[in-house]
């Protein structure tokens, strides 16, 4: 929430003008403000108010340096935090400024700080164990002062702190007796217009805790009800205050209905009708709250859930039977999915509150335990143990996560039938169905918690900690069993709660176990013979033949590998090849290879990895990432004659006649065979049975990274998980692309010397290197230094470069390379960078255009290399003059023209308006096989698969705004009519976007070599897809960049570079968004 404007509050009117924050014209007995309005009037406060003086004394100090040291970080770190969702005002405003004034509020505030501190560091405090003598000292000194208070106003403040101190202990019921005792103050004298407006909600949500206690407490800690502070429910809700007032005051009707034996059907009329009108009027609330006010659409999600479980109590009021709790599953459902909604919000928009180990008000923690109890599916339950962890904090009032994780974790196993095993998670929907909706005579009716731990100690000095929960079920003739489990903490701590939980997710032991094969070693299975076996059946893929005899295997030991993708490491495997045609193609083979890792190692996952260029694979450079995270690789030759074959060698038959069967298996058939034949192999393999999981993932980048996304957008359930990296959409656009440079460069008729290229880069990134709040040679908000950094500051600026001789670039295949990607030889050069070569760069910066100035394709961002600018020396001439790119040379050549040439003689005659014919044509011509942008994902998202999509931020190859442009048509056609925030944080639920500043082309930059490359990539969607962990951000190899922000968030470094945060900038996101004109059919 916003803070606080400084408006004068409130101070007379009637208690709905009051509540509402408004002035009241105070006509007796009904103000008009209020019947005029359509609302109902409250009434007036009795005269015989006794409020506080607003007098202040001098005001308190600190009487030592611990005690100001306490204050501060009550101040700093408990008070924002401990209203929960709710508005931190109280907290963070009011109790602050009596502490100033008010001996009795400082002393407790001390006191709740101290406490505090103690649990947010790992201390555990019990009535057996008590807490640190300062924070008792201090709670003393505040019972002693409040004692002679006359204003019980200030005992009603002081009564709250005071139930914070004994939730911080432990003590529940004292916390009910202190609870109790300001209810009855409430009651008897009323309260002022201050606290009418800030401790009469928080007392109206005391009054309902011990509902959810679990146990009756004792008469001496029984809570009375309010008496006389209803509030109607206002035409419409004008702040979340007023919606929190509504549904409080709902949830204090609703509890009352299902706790009396006089179920009246008018009441409970009466309490259906109000409900619907909360829903309504806070609906129409939330349609009018911009998506930045993240903390307020957390509120609004926190209410709806409590809306929806009144909803839930309301209509299971009558019978004793726990199957009627199924009829709601929808209503289970709705709440886990704004549970998931705000912890996405939550995420995407980090609070800059501290994080919260405690709070006072309860959030979302009672709610999931209400779920994890009452719901019997068992997808839905075990989803509301794992947003537990995920959205709520440790402890919340006097429950926490660490007894309502236990119970509800208990209550599945033994109402389910089966074992969550820790750290094992899955997602099976036929083990769901299986194991939810136990029978009656299984499922527990009530849990009784004790509240009160027990400490342990042992012999070596170690504590144990100890709750008993008793779990009640009824018999066969309806008579309650009792069944009463110790749940044990080791070294119990609030740390402990957070991070240290057994995992929460989907482990189904009893049907998904894991199968290893009976052999002991890598060579026992590593023989053709035990591969021939394990080969899919016939017609297992319908026209596909498996060549038996193709078969071969070896084992490969000790084989050392590195990479950009994963880290470096010593692997072995069994190397497995064979062979498959089509049935009815003549002189038809696809080679096949799998890297089959050792029995021991393997972890039921499967690998396909992609290929770049115009190659299908990339040989050994992704393939050993499958075999480091225990999965069997695969790579596929696309039935091209041999894996070291690539695509240009076979796609035309002759001039001008195309074999389009290699088109359909290089735009994404080979691809599907590859994954298809794969999965079944690996479970034959190692004898996995049918009804256990195999888990499969794709990896690649560039042409890889499209045939990833080949895949993701035809057969939504081929992969649970997709890191990709840079893929070549749009096929058609981009190797067009790689000519703008040279059309520029033509029709300019200047063509500028390697050096001075060389220069102007290294000045762009000298100079927006500090824009993003830290100097450490990497461009990462090249967004901003596009919009600020003037290319002709670069005018005059000398140069000097020694001679250079050209070589075939980096890779495995070194014809197609050395064709495509050339460094040409250079001779020594030394001058001023010139204003032809400035502008030449700012153009080329801006991207391609047409003759009316209208769009045609992305740019590559400030800071990235001008590998497509690159020109050639004639030495007889001494001058410097075109080189044009392989890349779109040959694609026009070869794949446009059908000429059996690499590339182009010539662009005399070609413009901006030729380069976007050739792409619309390119685009039309291969619209079904390469340009690989269908924006709905619906098909992926329903099957549960996850993607994580990078991109280099300095691609020289494939504009980084390539992969933005498609995340955001993605995000558009599958969200349309939402907000930007909302939208990205339904499409972040299967599909996340990271920008690695200063990254290449699918790895790290020689230019920028500090901004390193997130080298395990595919090991956190491996955690997303098994353990429901999805990364907020990932983890990079960079020199001090070792986090990427996701998509829209954007990095900023603060307090010289020593703070990261992942920030939402509005116009750094608008700088990204294109609109391709030039074409007047939409371009994804």
């Amino acid at each position: 929430m916003p803070p606080r404007k400084g408006s004068p509050k409130v101070k007379t009117g009637c208690r709905t003008c009051k509540a509402r924050k408004v002035k009241c014209d105070e006509t007796k007995p009904k103000c008009k403000r209020c019947t005029t309005s359509g609302r109902q009037c409250a009434g007036y406060e009795p005269t015989f108010e006794r409020g506080l003086s607003w007098y202040r004394p001098q005001q308190l100090t600190a009487h030592d340096q611990r005690e100001g040291r306490a204050f501060q970080f009550f101040s700093h770190m408990v008070g924002p935090v401990l209203s929960g969702p709710m508005d931190t005002y109280f907290w963070t405003h009011l109790v602050v400024q009596f502490s100033h004034f008010e001996p009795a509020v400082r002393h407790a505030v001390l006191a709740i700080s101290s406490l505090y501190e103690d649990f947010h560091g790992g201390a555990r405090v019990t009535r057996q164990k008590p807490g640190n003598d300062f924070a008792l000292r201090h709670y003393g000194a505040a019972i002693q002062r409040i004692k002679s208070a006359e204003d019980e106003q200030l005992v009603l403040l002081v009564c709250i702190l005071f139930i914070c101190i004994e939730y911080l202990q432990g003590d529940v019921e004292a916390a009910l007796r202190h609870c109790k005792h300001g209810i009855v103050i409430l009651n008897r004298v009323g309260c002022s217009s201050w606290a009418l407006e800030y401790l009469m909600p928080i007392f109206r949500r005391l009054s309902f805790a011990s509902f959810y206690l679990g146990a009756k407490p004792p008469p001496d800690a029984a809570v009375p009800g309010l008496i006389g502070f209803e509030v109607p429910i206002p035409h419409k809700f004008e702040s979340v205050a007023e919606a929190q007032s509504a549904i409080d005051d709902l949830t204090v009707h609703m509890i009352g209905y299902v706790s009396s034996g006089n179920n009246s059907p008018a009441d409970r009329q009466d309490i259906e009708r109000k409900l619907q009108q909360f829903r309504t009027k806070l609906s129409d609330f939330n349609a009018n709250i911009p998506s930045s006010e993240s903390s307020t659409k957390i509120a609004i999600c926190h209410m709806m859930m409590k809306f929806e479980m009144a909803r839930i109590q309301m209509n299971t009021i009558n019978g004793t039977s726990e199957t009627r709790f199924d009829e709601h599953t929808e209503g289970f459902r709705r709440i886990i999915v704004l549970a998931r909604h705000a912890s996405q919000l939550r995420k995407m928009f980090p609070d800059e509150r501290p994080k919260a180990c405690f709070t006072f008000e309860s959030g979302f923690l009672s709610t999931l335990g209400f779920i994890s109890s009452k719901c019997r599916d068992l997808q839905i339950r075990l989803e509301s143990l794992a947003l537990m962890v995920d959205i709520a904090a440790p402890k919340e009032g006097f429950v926490d996560i660490g007894t309502l994780f236990r119970v509800g974790r208990l209550g599945v196993e033994l109402e389910h039938g089966i074992s969550l095993d820790d750290g094992t998670i899955e997602k099976d929907p036929a083990a769901f169905a299986e194991f939810s909706f136990p029978p009656e005579e299984k499922r527990f009716f009530a849990s009784a918690i004790d509240h009160e731990l027990d400490v342990i100690k042992n012999e070596d000095g170690s504590v144990m900690y100890r709750r008993t929960v008793s779990l009640l079920r009824r018999d066969a003739e309806g008579k309650p069993l009792v069944l009463q489990r110790s749940l044990g903490y080791r070294g119990l701590s609030s740390t402990y709660l957070v991070f240290n939980m057994p995992s929460p997710y989907w482990a189904l032991v009893a049907a998904v176990a894991p199968a290893i094969v009976n052999a002991a070693t890598l060579a026992d299975v590593c023989t053709t013979a035990h591969a021939q076996e394990a080969l899919p059946a016939a017609g297992f893929i319908s026209g596909i033949t498996i060549d038996a005899s193709s078969v071969e295997a070896s084992v490969v030991s000790n084989a050392s590998v590195s990479s950009d993708w994963y880290p470096t490491s010593t692997i072995e495997y069994c190397n497995v090849t064979f062979a498959y045609s089509h049935d009815g193609l003549s002189d038809d083979k696809v080679h096949v290879t799998y890297w089959m890792p050792a029995p021991e190692n393997f972890q039921n996952r499967y690998v396909s990895t992609g290929g770049g260029g115009l190659a299908i694979n990339s040989q050994s450079q992704y393939i050993p990432t499958g075999i480091i995270v225990g999965a069997v690789s695969g790579i596929t030759d696309g039935g091209f004659g041999s894996f070291n074959t690539q695509w240009d060698a076979v796609f035309l038959e002759a001039n001008g006649t195309v074999n389009w069967q290699s088109v359909y298996m290089f735009g994404y058939q080979a691809h599907n065979e590859l994954a298809t034949l794969g999965k079944e192999f690996t479970k034959k393999f190692y004898g996995v049975a049918d009804s256990q999981k195999i888990y499969s993932y794709y990896q690649g980048c560039s042409e890889g990274g499209r045939e990833g996304w080949s895949q993701a957008q035809r057969f939504a359930d081929q992969f649970d998980g997709l890191a990709i990296g840079a893929p070549a959409f749009r096929y058609g656009q981009q190797q067009v692309n790689h000519l703008t440079a040279n059309v520029m460069e033509q029709t300019r008729n200047y063509f500028p010397p390697s050096c001075e290229l060389e220069k102007i880069l290294n000045l762009t990134i000298a100079a927006c290197d500090p824009l993003d709040g830290k100097t450490d040679g990497v461009v990462a908000r090249s967004d901003l230094c596009k919009s600020t950094f003037d290319f002709n500051s670069t005018v005059g600026q000398s140069y000097v470069c020694e001679a250079k001789t050209g070589n075939s670039g980096p890779g495995g295949f070194d014809s197609l390379e050395r064709r495509q990607m050339p460094t040409n030889p250079t001779p020594a050069q030394n001058g001023n960078v010139t204003a032809e070569a400035a502008a030449l760069v700012a153009e080329y910066y801006d991207g391609l255009h047409d003759s009316e100035g209208k769009r045609v394709y992305l740019n590559y961002q400030p800071g990235s290399a001008f590998t497509d600018a690159s020109t050639a020396f004639d030495e007889a001439t001494q001058s410097w003059g075109l080189s044009i790119s392989s890349l779109g040379g040959e694609w026009v050549a070869r794949y446009l023209q059908l000429r059996d040439t690499s590339t182009l003689e010539s662009l005399n005659n070609v413009t901006a308006d030729t380069l976007r014919d050739w792409m619309l044509f390119g685009m039309n011509k291969y619209a079904d096989s390469l340009q690989t942008t269908y924006p709905d994902l619906s098909g992926i998202q329903a099957a549960g698969g996850k993607i994580l999509h990078v991109h280099g931020e300095q691609d020289d190859s494939i504009p980084a705004g390539s992969s933005v442009h498609y995340y955001e048509s993605v995000r558009r056609v599958m969200f349309p009519g939402q907000g930007l925030n909302e939208s990205s944080a339904a499409l972040d639920e299967f599909y996340r976007l990271y920008l690695v500043p200063g990254g290449a082309h699918c790895g790290s930059n020689t230019n920028q070599p500090s901004g390193g490359w997130p080298q395990t990539t595919l090991q956190t969607v491996i955690e997303w897809v098994e353990k429901g962990s999805a990364p907020d951000t990932l983890n990079n190899t960079g020199v001090g960049i070792d986090t990427l922000c996701r998509w829209p968030l954007r990095p900023l470094w603060s307090n010289n570079g020593a703070t990261f945060d992942c920030v939402y900038d509005q116009a750094s996101i608008d700088s990204w968004m294109y609109t391709f004109d030039s074409f007047k059919v939409p371009v994804y």
